[in-house]
């Protein structure tokens, strides 16, 4: 799940849940987990780097490069993400 505002990323990770989803990952890239109501314990996983070069619409090839390279590298070295996702 990927939102640029906390209602619309509320709305879909509960639409997820209501389609069956037993697990929700969820990408934050604006640092708004924060002010996300609880879920399920072990039901929503969060993955939020504050430090990357980009934002909703940057179009700069080089910031937009940077970004998935540090993403990539987060999912990669994330121990958490990686238990989570096996159990």
């Amino acid at each position: 799940v990927d939102g640029s505002t906390l209602s619309q990323l509320k709305k879909m990770i509960d639409k997820a849940i209501e389609l069956g989803a037993d697990k929700v990952l969820v990408i934050d890239c604006r640092t708004l987990m924060s002010k996300l109501p609880a879920y399920k314990e072990g039901q929503v996983f969060v993955i939020a780097n504050p430090k990357i070069p980009s934002k909703l619409l940057t179009r700069n090839a080089k910031k937009l490069q940077k970004t998935y390279e540090i993403g990539y590298s987060d999912v990669l070295t994330n121990t958490a993400l990686e238990t989570w996702l096996k159990n």
